[in-house]
């Protein structure tokens, strides 16, 4: 990694920058008085929002650059990163990057397998009411402040972040308080094995510098060791405070983002109030459509625990009603370490329909198929293989015939299923 601070670039292309957690990076840079490029093969609508705020398009003239900044989705031997190394200008991954930046304040890292989304949402919200000068960024869209991903506050006492493990990633920050949601094996491109999953996080809580937060009813958090150094915190279901969330998992988010509030001195009645109110954030347990016929429901959810939780809280919400589920695996590698995992936790829909698997990281050339086959044999006679987005998209009609509720579930593109009477 470069250690030469941002302050030294005069300017920077950010590469991949339609990416969610890019697009945010690249108006933080921004906002330093920095000048900042754009790029990504893929046009989504991230990358038309940044060219709305005057953000310009990479041209092709890299000598121009003196760092180029790019997600993790882009490969070493992408054709612009690799003209930047033959020209030897310093780059960054976009952790690396955000470590940077960091470094400048405070940090409060939110990490963990499952939740960290919700609970970042929620402390941002937290910290809101408290009329808190603040910077964030977090992983998705936030509902109740404008569908941003960010806040930028130029005179920040704290900076909150959503921290993901994924290819170490996180190991680029030096937090001041870090909170785990809960652990569970993920990421097997990046970990092979549990042991090395955890190390992982191990080694995040030894640079984290005064708090830890952990999650009280996780086992496997107790493997973690503790530095003498840090105040430990820990929260469950029913600590400090008893929400009565519908999605019971979310309870554990609210306890969780209450602890670290406490810890900064918020009261409590500002904490309540907070998550009382929290609209959200996109793309979990988002209701996208509806009308008096058909409720469509949207869920980022791509792992068995995950799948099973928000499962279980949409029939909570939604006791008479039965839920047809489309839904996307997410890279070929989960997909087959988790295989008899999957089939449990779709068992819980009353109808599954399975397009293809979306191969983050994975060779664009596998054939899925088969895969996507199995799943649905494991799942049994309610489960359709319905042979990719386009397809699913072209005989929607009928695949969801008598459907009142419908949930579209994975980390991938699979609201490319939906036809367009329900995306406008």
């Amino acid at each position: 990694m470069i250690k030469k601070s941002y302050k030294n670039y005069k300017k920077i292309l950010l590469l991949g920058a339609a990416g969610i957690g890019m697009s945010a990076l690249a108006r933080h840079v921004k906002n330093l008085n920095l000048k900042v490029d754009i790029h990504d093969d893929q046009k989504n609508q991230n990358f038309e929002e940044l060219k709305k705020e005057n953000f310009n398009e990479f041209k092709g003239d890299i000598q121009t650059y003196d760092l180029v900044i790019y997600s993790l989705a882009i490969q070493a031997n992408h054709p612009i990163r690799e003209k930047f190394n033959k020209h030897q200008i310093d780059s960054l991954s976009y952790p690396e990057a955000l470590g940077m930046i960091l470094k400048e304040y405070p940090l409060i890292a939110i990490s963990g397998t499952h939740g960290k989304t919700t609970t970042t949402g929620m402390l941002i919200d937290i910290f809101s009411q408290n009329q808190e000068k603040f910077s964030a960024l977090i992983g998705s869209k936030l509902l109740g402040h404008n569908n941003q991903n960010y806040i930028i506050n130029p005179n920040s006492s704290v900076f909150i972040a959503e921290a993901c493990e994924y290819q170490g990633g996180f190991l680029n920050y030096q937090p001041e308080t870090l909170v785990i949601t809960n652990l569970e094996h993920e990421h097997f491109d990046s970990f092979p094995s549990q042991k090395s999953y955890l190390e992982n996080f191990q080694k995040l809580i030894n640079q984290t510098q005064k708090n830890l937060i952990l999650n009280q009813e996780c086992k496997l958090s107790q493997n973690l060791e503790i530095p003498p150094h840090l105040n430990v915190s820990y929260f469950n279901k029913q600590t400090p405070y008893v929400y009565n969330l519908k999605i019971d998992h979310n309870n554990s988010n609210a306890n969780a983002a209450s602890v670290v509030a406490s810890l900064y001195g918020i009261r409590e009645e500002i904490i309540k109030n907070a998550i009382g109110n929290f609209k959200g954030t996109q793309r979990r347990q988002e209701i996208i459509f509806q009308n008096k016929h058909l409720t469509i429901i949207d869920d980022y959810a791509h792992h068995p625990t995950e799948i099973t939780s928000t499962l279980k809280g949409i029939q909570n919400m939604y006791p008479n009603q039965k839920i047809t589920l489309i839904y996307q695996p997410h890279q070929i590698s989960r997909t087959k370490s988790l295989m008899q995992e999957f089939k449990n936790s779709l068992q819980l829909a009353d109808r599954v329909i399975i397009p293809n698997i979306y191969k983050a990281r994975d060779e664009k050339n596998m054939d899925d198929s088969q895969l996507c086959i199995e799943l649905c044999e494991g799942i049994g006679n309610k489960a359709t293989y319905s042979q990719g987005l386009l397809k699913t998209k072209e005989n929607f009609e009928k695949l969801i015939q008598k459907t009142t509720l419908l949930v579209i579930m994975g980390a991938g593109d699979v609201l490319k299923c939906l036809p367009d009477q329900y995306t406008s």
